[in-house]
């Protein structure tokens, strides 16, 4: 049913805007951090730290960075600051990573006012509609509908269910009241109006109905061949087989298969008898988009993103950002930014050292340099390189095992990284929803059990591939 189709996708679209969001804080954390070093270091060479010492260039450096949560700008904005602060010294895959989790922050606001349109459903007026279209209402619906028809704000969908309702309680003069007003912009109004005029007797306005409700159809196959349909057993009724056969010939050539499912010719009900035109699905999905909230939604998630920052900054902001990352890293050559060493880790940098080198000055001189350096201090600086290759795959392998995919990216491979974490936040984020964003009626405790019961088995084999490329592949 469309409740129940709302809320499964409800569920999937709030856990996949979840999983984009977080992979996005994610990815641009991780590629900062792993460039923290180098990043520090070139902060000594702006002009106003330049004759400063290192701690205290790195910590304003990073006092900086702080500026944004301190000033309760957001996230985003921290994070668009992180992304410059590395862009000099990202990769071309990284980079295109970075502009990637740029883009998912600043368009997360509209994607959750689309995802709410898309499946606003339960509570709304759709809802109402819904449920005295096809029967299943205890009078309170109904009762909502009458009251909104009374002051004027029901729409034709409405008035359109509205009359159906009417019409089977017996009560017809208020359903061709109810149709007429839908008929204003719906056809199908017409095909239903003159279901009632014959019920009534009323052959003439009847055919009239059906007549024009063909002219209107607009090419609409529902419409056309309800009144067709109709048409035909009025036809039948006036013995007039020639033109009740044309008619049918028509109605089945526009929509064979809606007249199987709702027409008869052995039930001599009316509503099977006779073919009445329901509400569609996107008039439903209509009414349902406009009573959804989609703008609180949008307006929430953009200030939980955005903080204080001012409305015309946003998402210019990290747009801007997103595409400044391309020119910045055009001039690395120009600039030259330090570099990590080979062995070490630590900075290998031009300025410091005159010369472009993968290795820093230390390594250089125990490692790369005739005389060689005393052995004491080459075996000191040998066990530095041993403790960063332990440090750095240490740090591989913790990310890795907590989230499947930031062990990639920290040894450097974004793309299978960003994958595996966003494939990891979707399931989990989605086994976690529990009765779900908009739960559905009648949803028994088995059905809440059935979402973990198939995501968690899954978000485990993520995990675990994963874990395998980042922990058992690098013994």
């Amino acid at each position: 049913s469309p409740r129940h189709a709302s809320s499964l996708l409800a569920d999937l679209l709030a856990a996949a805007l979840g999983a984009a969001g977080a992979n996005a804080a994610v990815a641009l954390v991780i590629l900062f951090l792993r460039r923290a070093r180098t990043v520090l270091h070139d902060a000594g060479h702006l002009p106003l730290l330049r004759h400063a010492a290192p701690l205290h260039a790195g910590s304003l450096a990073l006092a900086v960075l702080a500026l944004p949560l301190a000033a309760r700008l957001g996230p985003v904005a921290f994070l668009c600051g992180l992304a410059l602060a590395a862009a000099l010294h990202l990769e071309r895959a990284e980079r295109a990573l970075a502009s990637a989790a740029l883009v998912a922050l600043a368009l997360l606001p509209l994607a959750a006012e689309r995802a709410a349109q898309a499946t606003a459903f339960t509570g709304t007026l759709a809802d109402d509609v819904l449920s005295v279209e096809r029967g299943s209402d205890d009078g309170r619906a109904a009762a909502r509908l009458v009251a909104r028809a009374d002051r004027g704000e029901l729409p034709p969908a409405g008035m359109l269910a509205l009359g159906r309702w009417h019409k089977r309680r017996g009560a017809l003069d208020e359903a061709a009241r109810a149709y007429r007003a839908a008929a204003v912009d719906r056809p199908g109004a017409l095909v239903n109006l003159g279901n009632v005029e014959l019920l009534r007797g009323k052959v003439e306005e009847a055919k009239a109905a059906y007549l024009l409700a063909v002219d209107r159809a607009g090419g609409d196959p529902v419409v056309l061949a309800a009144a067709q349909y109709d048409l035909s057993k009025l036809h039948l009724r006036q013995s007039e087989l020639e033109a009740s056969e044309e008619a049918r010939r028509k109605a089945t050539l526009a929509d064979a298969a809606f007249l199987q499912r709702h027409g008869s010719d052995v039930d001599f009900r009316a509503n099977r008898w006779l073919v009445d035109v329901p509400v569609g699905q996107a008039d439903l999905q209509a009414l349902a988009a406009a009573e959804s909230g989609a703008g609180a939604v949008r307006d929430l998630v953009r200030d939980r993103l955005a903080g204080s920052l001012p409305p015309l900054a946003w998402p210019a902001l990290p747009l801007a950002v997103a595409a400044l990352l391309w020119p910045l890293g055009a001039l690395r050559r120009r600039l030259r930014p330090s570099r990590a060493c080979g062995r070490c880790g630590g900075p290998a940098c031009p300025r410091c050292h005159g010369t472009e080198r993968p290795l820093c000055a230390p390594c250089a001189n125990a490692f790369a340099r005739e005389p060689r350096v005393d052995a004491r201090d080459r075996a000191r600086k040998e066990r530095e390189v041993r403790w960063h290759a332990r440090a750095s795959l240490a740090w591989e392998r913790a990310l890795g095992l907590a989230l499947s995919g930031a062990g990639h990216l920290w040894r450097g491979e974004p793309l299978r990284g960003a994958l595996f974490l966003f494939a990891l936040l979707f399931l989990v984020g989605f086994a976690l929803l529990g009765r779900g964003v908009l739960p559905a009626p009648h949803t028994s405790p088995a059905l809440a059990l059935l979402k973990p019961a198939l995501a968690a088995p899954l978000a485990v084999l993520v995990w675990a591939v994963g874990a395998r490329d980042v922990v058992w592949e690098r013994r």
